[in-house]
């Protein structure tokens, strides 16, 4: 009964402040509002990617804790004053994602505005942790995004997996738009929008799950 209490007092933050909220937004922009994302990507993709910025921006400086101390005392995480360095992190996020879209095989002015609204919410989604988590430092988000060296830290680990999540489940979302299925949802770029929701998710549990079983493997040594 301790341990089941354990692991769940070490999901808590990922689970509360980052799982729930994300799919809340993501079923209201897509399913709630008159099929918000199914008939018109664009706006209701643009305006989820909104929504989850600015609720990881608020959620990481006034919502984040600690669940590996005594006290859930809150510990908003600091953010640069660096500006510069912010600004490059989101740039180089959009034009990184959209240029690897168009590699994989989207259309390169055919639907440049679908698939810069797919960039769009991929960096929606991951530059709030990196700015809140990792800080505004370059070196930093190298070796977390690019090398996946996370130190066995916990926030440099959710990051990571956030950024596989998101990447894995876009990717594997595309195989689904060639199939002559003729359903609504197939429309570029409405299957790389869900793939991408789908794997922030996944990437967030995936932490979760890493994080208690290195817990209780912690408790043995």
């Amino acid at each position: 009964m301790t341990s089941s209490k354990s692991g769940f007092r070490l999901l808590l933050p990922e689970i509360t402040i980052l799982l729930i909220p994300t799919v809340f937004f993501y079923l209201l922009t897509s399913t709630l509002v008159g099929g918000g994302i199914v008939t018109s990507p664009i706006p209701w993709t643009c305006t989820f990617a909104t929504l989850i910025f600015c609720w990881q921006m608020f959620a990481y400086q006034c919502l984040w804790w600690s669940p590996d101390r005594d006290q859930y005392s809150h510990q908003p995480a600091p953010i640069s004053n660096n500006l510069s360095s912010k600004l490059l992190l989101v740039w180089t996020l959009w034009m990184t994602s959209h240029f690897v879209c168009v590699l994989i095989g989207a259309p390169l002015f055919e639907s440049a505005a679908e698939t810069a609204a797919w960039s769009t919410l991929v960096t929606c989604l991951l530059s709030p942790p990196v700015l809140s988590l990792l800080d505004a430092d370059v070196d930093v988000w190298m070796q977390v995004l690019l090398c996946g060296q996370h130190e066995d830290d916990r926030q440099q680990r959710l990051v990571y997996y956030q950024a596989c999540g998101v990447a894995l489940g876009s990717w594997l979302s595309t195989f689904t738009v060639p199939l002559d299925w003729d359903r609504p949802w197939q429309k570029w770029p409405i299957p790389i929008v869900s793939g991408a929701v789908l794997g922030y998710c996944a990437g967030v549990l995936a932490s979760c799950l890493v994080t208690i079983r290195r817990s209780k493997s912690s408790k043995f040594h």
